[in-house]
């Protein structure tokens, strides 16, 4: 189970919103190279790092505390928020990137995702799909849209995704656990990869992402619950994290 702590930046602080407001957003003493060390320390493999900024469009200081992070950890950091171009793609994978997350970019553009993972490779690109009571949020979770997430994670794997951030908007930042049910249910339909995003409380949440391994299941992103020493992440990424099965786009493991 691929254990990844997040770092979400706004006006290049670390900070946690409730559900995706902006109304709603709680900022952190740490700096975010001070995180980051402490996650790098802890073990952790992957480091889930967003830019709220730019996911909203707004203009920030987050473009050069990224790039300074890049710079401490190269290929184990994915990168989220107002990527929208195969330049925006290139520029941060260039920078240091491991991955890049696409969220509102392949949203209704099929064709435009299968040609970014011809040009990147799907093991460098990760689909970020936002849902509001099933359906795909995007432009920063500020805008709903009739596409469910099952069909967009579908329309996805066709275009040769294979491994999607999957995040419940009503329970992120809550503290309230995943919906494992919605997060089970895309995988199933998709045959892609998930790892879930969102409401991670405790480590029986995780306990229960790891017994779902074999539905598809492959990683959690834990952010407000180590804010708020609900989980200590060096003994997640010890007693959890180790590399999940392959499943085949027929959903078979492998």
């Amino acid at each position: 189970m691929e254990i990844i702590p997040a770092i979400d930046l706004m006006d290049g602080q670390v900070v946690r919103l409730k559900q995706g407001r902006f109304d709603k957003t709680s900022i952190y003493n740490a700096t975010p190279e001070a995180m980051l060390t402490r996650y790098l320390d802890a073990g952790a493999a992957w480091v889930h790092i967003v830019n709220l900024d730019a996911a909203r469009g707004v203009d920030s200081a987050s473009n050069a505390v990224i790039e300074s992070l890049l710079r401490m950890a190269p290929g184990r950091i994915e990168l989220g928020g107002g990527i929208h171009t195969a330049d925006d793609i290139d520029r941060w994978l260039s920078a240091g990137a491991g991955r890049v997350i696409l969220g509102s970019a392949v949203a209704g553009a099929p064709k435009w995702a299968a040609d970014v993972i011809h040009t990147f490779g799907s093991d460098r690109l990760v689909a970020g799909i936002d849902c509001r009571d099933g359906h795909v949020a995007v432009r920063g979770w500020l805008e709903t849209t009739p596409q469910t997430g099952a069909d967009l994670a579908k329309t996805l794997a066709e275009a040769g995704f294979t491994r999607a951030i999957v995040t419940d908007i009503a329970t992120d930042g809550m503290l309230t656990g995943p919906n494992f049910e919605l997060m089970k249910s895309i995988a199933r339909i998709s045959g892609l990869n998930i790892i879930v995003s969102g409401g991670v409380s405790g480590t029986k949440d995780l306990e229960t992402a790891t017994a779902l391994e074999a539905d598809g299941i492959e990683g959690v992103i834990i952010g407000r619950a180590i804010y708020e020493g609900q989980i200590d992440i060096s003994d997640a990424v010890a007693h959890f994290q180790h590399l999940a099965p392959t499943r085949t786009m027929g959903g078979d493991i492998v």
